[in-house]
């Protein structure tokens, strides 16, 4: 083999090669391998090199040559020795897990060489003096999620890092400290920034100089920041892509492909409609060249039925079917490629060194595609959310893995793990926090029909366990879909978004399981309606996450949908073509809208600075709750039981605390538009903590009578 390890070399891999290069054993082990292994084998080694001398190294080359697995296992024994950076246990597990991973061993030693290059190097760069002072705990408190572009604007609709800056000031008034922020890296804008083109940040919003200012100004004010990892795909503008179709073989293999004859296939064939969720049953060959029927689910079947972006590649005789799932510009990448790991570590590790506390796992459960199964929730996928855990883990306990996963809080649990020890501390082998989708839309459903006989159906359906070993987070909106899937009335639900028909609270799509809408839309722009249903949030099983704007009742915005959706048709067209984008074609300029649109778009400073200054009734909620959080442990648990109030139309809870030497809380919340009467118990001792309007209380027999205001809410601690 003639190689020019100049050209495929970096410059610390190209020095530690000539210093080796007339070792007959180094020379041979470089010409067992592949074009594109060479440079992960060269990392191997070298980390090898950290731990013993140059003559040690001849001599672990010669032991290759004859074992590789001994000599493997030396080399943990190596690096386990005095200042090592992961335990033996560690080392064994993070080996496990790079084998369940990736296709092949020289895949699963390439990745395992990738882990460890990355931490080496940015190990060093982390902001230790910062992370020592973070709670290990630091994310269940309450969060705030957000645009860049979208949140706190100047006056023209412009957001930035600067601009977000400026709104810490808001955000520690109302008393959050913990920030998710939606993807804020190059892109065209496809798909709200979830089509990257690039993963440095945005130069609209500033670039990286002004994203350092940001992270650096916030860290100092002791917020805790999150951002999006989105790894499932990228844009088909990205270099990776464009190198790709430039016929560049590295970039070529970094994407996933489909079998060339599921483009002659009849859609309508294999098409299914399953509970109203679409699914293609498509016919492929396993590893082992069986044929075997994989099922996936269409995500965005309004805009296109098909998992494919068809591309001529340079010196290729036909075209390629690049394998995508949602739009049609965004690629999937292969996550069991060791070039493709190599590029997620190395992201890590720069954000998290920069003080970036948290990731959110974009889409994770789609992340792994294998013939014969419906690519979610797949072995390989677990085993990659752990190994991204313990990268995590190991340039700091402090750091947390947000998976993003839309399924039942029960299947949910899978993505939580269990507990476990990561570099010698106590953490869980999945997600430290978890979405849980299915308690927001029993939540938005107890809150729009004004009934809590469903919410409680379903909590004693699932029973108390919760997550077990994550922290729940509950959104009350989100930047996404209403899925429809978890509604228990789910046709009521549709009428109710789609109605009335002069001025819809919203729009249904997607064969009807989804829905776009705000949520004070949604509640008829009531701001006492809007701060009830913020005070039954704060009593949930979970930790509050706030949507931007929620707070101050911001609606649906049509201009904003209305918007996206030509900038939509345009990128279609651009990318796919005339024949297949337009008047009377597969994709057409209705099939464009994106009723998401609808909960996003600029919300100016000013707007949140009115809404404080006017004391918004959901902001007075979120502002006293945060601070009763702080001072009531009953406030932060997940232990509650419900409380019988003798209306089907009343919230009634009681939460527990934390320690025993605290007493319990209990909340009342009239849902409806009519004054009602809650019924408790007389042997309560109530005292006052917090309320929405006056209330009036009075005796009867065994009972105490709670006179309750139309979307009125009291908190009582316990005696």
């Amino acid at each position: 083999m003639t190689v020019k390890f100049e050209t495929i070399l970096d410059t610390e891999q190209y020095t530690f090669y000539k210093k080796y290069e007339k070792d007959p054993n180094f020379i041979k082990i470089l010409e067992t391998k592949t074009y594109y292994e060479i440079p992960h084998v060269i990392d191997y080694l070298r980390l090898v090199e950290c731990e013993i001398s140059e003559s040690q190294m001849e001599e672990f080359f010669s032991k290759v040559i004859s074992d590789r697995d001994t000599a493997i296992k030396e080399a943990y024994n190596i690096k386990t020795a005095g200042n090592s950076l992961a335990n033996p246990d560690d080392l064994k597990i993070i080996e496990k897990l790079c084998n369940t991973l990736a296709k092949n061993n020289d895949d699963a030693c390439a990745i395992f060489v990738s882990f460890f290059k990355n931490l080496v190097k940015y190990k060093k760069l982390m902001p230790e003096e910062y992370l020592e002072k973070i709670p290990d705990d630091w994310y269940s408190e309450p969060w705030y999620y957000t645009y860049v572009q979208y949140f706190g604007t100047d006056e023209n609709g412009k957001g930035n890092f600067s601009t977000l800056k400026n709104q810490l000031d808001y955000l520690e008034e109302i008393g959050i400290k913990n920030i998710y922020i939606l993807p804020h890296y190059q892109s065209p804008n496809g798909d709200a920034g979830y089509d990257i083109s690039d993963y440095k940040p945005s130069e609209d919003f500033g670039g990286e100089a002004k994203f350092r200012e940001f992270i650096t100004e916030a860290t100092k004010r002791n917020f805790k920041i999150a951002t999006d990892l989105v790894f499932n795909h990228t844009s088909a503008e990205h270099k990776w892509f464009l190198k790709a179709l430039n016929g560049e073989s590295k970039y070529f293999d970094y994407y996933l492909k489909c079998p060339d004859h599921w483009k002659d296939i009849d859609i309508n064939q294999v098409l299914r409609d399953e509970n109203g969720d679409l699914f293609l049953y498509l016919e492929e060959n396993d590893a082992n060249g069986n044929k075997v029927i994989s099922k996936r689910i269409l995500i965005f079947p309004d805009v296109d039925k098909t998992l494919w972006l068809r591309k001529k590649v340079k010196n290729l005789d036909k075209d390629v079917l690049f394998y995508r799932e949602f739009y049609p510009f965004q690629v999937d990448l292969d996550l069991q490629n060791p070039h493709v790991m190599d590029e997620l570590f190395n992201f890590l590790g720069e954000e998290i060194s920069l003080g970036v506390l948290g990731k959110r796992t974009d889409a994770i459960a789609h992340w792994i595609k294998k013939p014969g199964t419906d690519a979610k929730d797949l072995p390989e996928t677990y085993a990659l959310q752990m190994l991204i855990k313990q990268f995590l883990k190991h340039l700091s306990p402090k750091t947390i893995i947000l998976p993003e996963v839309v399924t039942t809080s029960l299947k949910l649990k899978g993505y939580a793990g269990h507990e476990t020890i990561i570099n010698g501390c106590k953490t869980t082998t999945g997600g430290d926090a978890l979405f849980d989708f299915q308690l927001q839309q029993m939540l938005r459903e107890m809150i729009y029909f004004e009934n809590t006989t469903p919410f409680w159906t379903q909590v004693h359906h699932r029973g108390e366990e919760g997550l077990n070993t994550s922290v729940p987070l509950l959104p009350i909106e989100h930047h996404d879909e209403t899925y429809m899937g978890f509604i228990q009335e789910i046709e009521k639900m549709r009428e109710y978004i789609r109605k009335p028909e002069s001025n819809p609270r919203g729009i249904i799509y997607k064969n009807g399981m989804s829905g776009g809408a705000r949520y004070a839309s949604c509640l008829n722009k009531n701001s006492k309606r809007i701060a009830t249903a913020f005070f039954c949030q704060y009593m949930m099983p979970a930790s509050p996450v706030i949507y931007y704007g929620t707070e101050i009742g911001a609606a649906n915005r049509y201009e904003q949908m209305i918007k996206r959706q030509k900038e939509q048709f345009f990128t279609l067209e651009k990318l796919l073509g005339r024949e297949y984008v337009g008047c009377g074609k597969a994709i057409t300029f209705e099939k464009c809208e994106d009723p998401r649109e609808l909960q996003r778009g600029s919300i100016t400073a000013e707007e949140f600075k009115k809404a404080l200054k006017q004391d918004y009734p959901a902001l007075r909620v979120i502002k006293t709750l945060n601070k009763l959080r702080k001072e009531h442990s009953a406030l932060r648990s997940y232990k509650f039981c419900d409380l019988h109030t003798g209306h089907h139309s009343i919230f009634g809870m009681i939460k527990f605390p934390e320690f025993s030497n605290e007493k319990p809380v209990l909340a009342l919340a009239n849902l409806s538009s009519q004054d009602l009467i809650a019924k408790i118990p007389a042997d309560y001792t109530l005292e006052e903590l917090f309320k929405q309007e006056d209330y009036i209380i009075s005796s009867q027999k065994d009972y105490l009578n709670i006179s309750l205001k139309s979307h009125g809410f009291v908190l009582f601690r316990l005696k």
